[in-house]
């Protein structure tokens, strides 16, 4: 149960904050929807890029495993 608190917290201020983002997009103001727009985008390029960045690169031809040649 303790183990569960820790993303159950990360959860809690993701949701938050993306209440926070749509009451900040419902005001109707262009400036803050851009704002907001640009910065899921470019969170989401910076968190694509680094897991990308972190994962093993393939053989160059594609195959997880080298075919037997006998």
């Amino acid at each position: 149960m303790v183990a569960g608190i820790a993303p159950a917290s990360v959860y809690s201020v993701r949701v938050g904050m993306g209440y926070l983002v749509m009451l900040a997009v419902m005001s109707f103001n262009v400036g803050i929807f851009i704002a907001a727009v640009a910065g899921h985008t470019f969170g989401d390029f910076i968190v694509k890029a680094s897991s990308l960045a972190l994962a093993k690169p393939s053989q160059p031809d594609g195959l997880s495993m080298r075919p037997y040649v006998d």
